[in-house]
């Protein structure tokens, strides 16, 4: 798992919050974009600041999956953000051999 980030929603009302990956695989400094793992490898672990069991998984992907949503609006609420590779998942990455892997991941907001 990666290091806790921190993400503040304020909304006036129900809203849906999607994260989209920029490309299929991630790049690299090393290799070309075809022989790198794909994104969807690692989830996007969401959950309420303070409330660590009550967390939502969601694939990252190009296709904007569906991170956390809410029936009611939110006054600067606070959740954390976390990135983690399943143990399944693991054996896309033992050939990456210490190359920088990196992916841009945009987070929208919209209402519901």
């Amino acid at each position: 798992k990666s290091n806790v980030t921190n993400m503040t929603v304020f909304a006036s009302k129900g809203y849906i919050i999607t994260a989209t990956a920029s490309a299929d695989h991630f790049t690299s400094n090393g290799a070309d974009a075809g022989s790198t793992p794909l994104v969807n490898n690692v989830d996007i672990l969401v959950s309420r600041k303070g409330e660590s069991s009550n967390v939502n998984t969601t694939p990252l992907s190009t296709v904007g999956g569906v991170v956390f949503s809410s029936e009611s609006g939110e006054k600067n609420s606070e959740f954390n953000v976390q990135y983690h590779i399943p143990a399944t998942n693991t054996e896309a990455f033992l050939t990456s051999g210490g190359k920088t892997l990196e992916t841009v991941i945009t987070y929208t907001i919209t209402g519901n």
